[in-house]
């Protein structure tokens, strides 16, 4: 065995002990016919030019592969190891070592231990795996695959990483560079994307996937995984499962959500936007070319603009804002308006609240914006909905059912729905907070006209209106399902 400093220091002999209990611990099978070559301590420095079976440091110590090989290279303490040419087997960075790869190879596995720091900035790593806090910098060089556990962190602004496997709170941040084949975060890690290049991402588990800027191929989430979209591009995205989308950002080629997950699109642009199964997909801003509606997904439109919205199977669409040019309803969907002073042109009509036919039809969202949308195709059995509500500007304050006076009627929808939550103003949110509550009763009261009838004996104690509100709660499962849909 290969010493680089006197042996007879017995804390030194004890510590070629451990080195050699390690590599046959680490080394498995390999540890049976493998010599050890070289122990390195304290300050001190090795040039590796030649081939070693394995070697140890220790210490402050350090050692430079800039040719030959070394089968298992063992790094402990603050040691550093760097490799510019030259190949290393396993490479095992322990504590609070470093390594650095700018050229030759690591053919087998790195692996980085106990807050450990790993860069890469040339040559090529099989497999790296990361734990325990420890962090990893590409910014050249490539990785064939990259396994990060325990709060790891892994930096690439260059080079490519294949394949890249994130678990138990470990982070991927990518600026530049590349990840070419595919990457899978489980767990609740976390993959942020500022630019570079992804050909593929996989989120599942509770993992968060945040992409700002460069370039996405498919981002997949499944499980409860959330997708983040507010900047770059992605050719296609999709949720599974009870994942969630929010794209507020951006471009995105195609979006699709399946099972129960849900897209929330509140800026950017994109293409094509498909709702499946039982999903949801909730449009507040942003701009998409074609959007479908397929099954019992619901669809919420309430801002931005569509070019046109075509609804298969039972689905429900709701519009309450922005602009859809063009509607399309198909087999037993349902799409529902929320406005007022609507105007039908040629071709329409109305039964009951129920449009029939096909034509321009126009009105105003209840915030008091104009919109106009074309209605090209209308099955038979599909049914496109006007749900009127009031101009809520030009209201009187309590006036919940639009007949210009407050009165016992007004009191009676405040006391069917209190304690709804996601209310209107018709349902008898005053206060315009989303809930029915004391301060929406106050107001009533504040602004009621008697018209004959008497406020004392409309308007309860606050005991029997607590009474009131639990009997309110067993009637909010009551309410028609279009309305929710808002």
């Amino acid at each position: 065995m290969l010493f680089a400093s006197q042996t007879g220091d017995c804390s030194r002999f004890s510590k070629t002990v451990i080195a050699v209990a390690a590599a046959l611990l680490l080394a498995g099978p390999m540890a049976a016919t493998a010599r050890g070559d070289f122990l390195l301590v304290g300050t001190d420095h090795l040039d590796v030019t030649t081939s070693h079976d394995s070697g140890t440091l220790y210490d402050a110590s350090t050692a430079d592969i800039s040719g030959g090989s070394v089968i298992n290279l063992y790094t402990y303490d603050s040691s550093a190891v760097g490799v510019s040419d030259g190949s290393a087997g396993n490479l095992f960075a322990y504590h609070t070592s470093a390594v650095d790869v700018s050229g030759g190879t690591v053919s087998d596995y790195l692996w980085a231990y106990d807050s450990s720091t790993v860069n890469i900035s040339g040559g090529s790593v099989a497999n790296l795996l990361a734990k325990q806090s420890s962090i990893v910098d590409v910014t050249n060089g490539s990785v064939s695959s990259f396994f990060g556990y325990d709060n790891s962190i892994l930096n690439i602004s260059g080079g490519d990483v294949l394949g890249l496997y994130t678990y138990q709170s470990s982070t991927v941040e990518v600026t530049r560079g590349s990840v070419s084949g595919n990457l899978y975060a489980y767990d609740i890690s976390a993959v942020n994307v500022s630019g570079g290049t992804m050909s593929y991402i996989h989120a599942d588990g509770e993992s968060t996937v945040n992409v700002t800027n460069g370039s996405v191929s498919n981002l997949y989430g499944y499980n409860s995984s959330n997708l983040n979209v507010s900047g770059g591009a992605d050719s296609g995205l999709y949720t599974y499962a009870t994942s969630t989308a929010n794209i507020s950002g951006g471009e995105a080629t195609s979006l699709q959500t399946h099972d129960t997950s849900t897209a929330n699109v509140s800026g950017g642009s994109g293409s094509c936007l498909y709702a499946h199964d039982t999903s949801t997909v909730d449009v507040s801003d942003g701009s998409g070319s074609e959007l479908y509606a397929h099954d019992t997904s619901t669809v919420k439109v309430s801002g931005g603009s569509v070019s046109s919205l075509c609804t298969y199977g039972t689905s429900i669409s709701a519009l309450s804002g922005g602009s859809v040019a063009d509607i399309l309803a198909y087999d037993t969907s349902v799409i529902a308006l929320y406005g007022h002073d609507f105007v039908l042109g040629d071709g329409l009509s109305l039964d009951g609240n129920d449009v029939l036919g096909t034509g321009v039809l126009s009105g105003k969202w209840f915030d008091g914006t104009s919109w106009t949308t074309t209605i090209s195709m209308h099955d038979l059995t599909a049914t496109i909905w006007l749900i009127s509500g009031p101009d809520v500007g030009s209201l009187l304050t309590g006036d919940a059912n639009n007949d210009d006076v407050v009165d016992a009627a007004d009191y009676i929808i405040v006391k069917k729905n209190f304690g709804m939550t996601d209310a209107e103003w018709w349902d008898g949110d005053f206060s315009r907070n989303g809930t029915i509550d004391w301060a929406d009763l106050q107001l009533l009261i504040d602004n009621f006209t008697p018209h004959g009838d008497n406020m004392a004996a409309a308007v309860p104690e606050p005991g029997s209106v607590m009474l009131l509100m639990f009997a309110a709660a067993a009637l909010l499962g009551r309410r028609r399902r279009v309305p929710d849909a808002l």
